[in-house]
Order: structure tokens, then sequence, then C-alpha cells
């Protein structure tokens, strides 16, 4: 965390963050001291960019491991653990992989897999077109449609 700007105002009065920015106040040992720390907000579910995914998996397919490649990279662990799951499950190489533009591998690594429903759950969604044509009869309720 590099800080963009430091004060010793607790409040961090005088200092403007961009909105995007997260913003700290932290307390220096108990000396009275304050350190303003304003950071670039990570969010969730956010694309980094493919440049860093050709490098998390250009790192991966060189055997290092994936704590290392995190800390070389400037991501997550679980963004790179994501990412190598994704390139072992599209199943090509890497030279393959670097033929592509980024935007085809963002298309690539961005698509969204299929729900895969289980039986119990198609079970359950097909009985309820019954259900719901049994509770318009007159008089049914849950219990008289169940028996």
């Amino acid at each position: 965390m590099t800080p963009l700007a430091e004060q010793t105002d607790p409040l961090g009065a005088g200092v403007d963050p961009p909105a995007e920015n997260l913003v700290f106040v932290v307390s220096i040992f108990g000396l009275g001291a304050y350190k303003l720390v304003i950071t670039n907000q990570s969010m969730s579910n956010q694309l980094i960019p493919m440049s860093k995914v050709r490098q998390i998996l250009r790192l991966y397919t060189q055997g290092v491991g994936k704590k290392n490649i995190s800390r070389k990279a400037g991501a997550t662990r679980n963004t790179v653990k994501r990412y190598i799951h994704q390139y072992i499950a599209i199943g090509k190489t890497l030279d393959e992989l670097e033929k592509l533009n980024d935007t085809d591998l963002e298309k690539l690594f961005m698509a969204k897999e299929p729900a895969v429903m289980d039986k119990k759950l198609q079970d359950l969604y097909d009985y309820f077109p019954q259900v719901e044509k049994g509770l318009k009869r007159k008089g049914a309720t849950r219990v008289t449609i169940s028996d």
C-alpha cells in the first residue's frame, strides 16, 4: 500500500481524495501522530487487464507457484487460482492464447459457465407447474395437493 498523501491531522483536513479511492487514517503507535493513506479501491469481480492474465499464465506454465505468481503479477491469490483453473478448463496451450488479441482472450476467460442442475433440482422445477395448477383449484391447499 503506497501512500499518496501524508499529514499529521487526525481527520485528514485539507485533502480531498477522489471518490473512487479508499481513505484510511492510521494511528502511528499511539504517539498522537496520524498518517492518511489513500489507496485505489479494489472491488471483487472486476476485470483485470489481459496483459496481467497473460503474465499469470506465463508464470504458471514456467512452474512458478501460485503465491509467487500473485506477488509478481500484483493480483490476489484467489484471482491467480481462478485464472489458472479457467486456463486448465479451456484446454488450450499458452502459445494458442498468446496469438489471441485482448478482446478474444477476454471473451474466452469471461464467458460464464452454464449452470448445471442436479437431478433433484430439476425434478423440483418440473413439479412446480403441477403444484401451481393444483393450487388454482377451489379449496386446494398445499396439504391436499401433496396427498
